[in-house]
């Protein structure tokens, strides 16, 4: 009798490590060169939390790129925050 396929598993390791990083004081901000999707939901879910991004990375332009094909409208700044 086959045996049953295996779920896949969801590894979030780097999910976590970057959630421990935006905790540390001063705040360890990632790296925006390389920024992916997951990435702005890390902006956005800590933005919801409290902490303010500093502008070089709200401005860096594969974080604005990103946030406008996601429909996020105009990326907040200093100003708006």
């Amino acid at each position: 009798m086959p045996s049953a396929p295996r779920a896949p598993k969801l590894l979030i390791g780097e999910a976590v490590d970057a959630h421990t990083a935006l905790l540390r004081d001063p705040t360890d901000w990632p790296e925006v060169d390389a920024i992916d999707t997951a990435g702005i939901q890390l902006i956005v879910s800590a933005m919801k939390a409290g902490i303010a991004p500093p502008d070089h990375v709200l401005e860096a332009p594969a974080v604005r790129d990103l946030w406008t094909s996601l429909g996020l409208g105009d990326t907040p700044s200093s100003s708006t925050r």
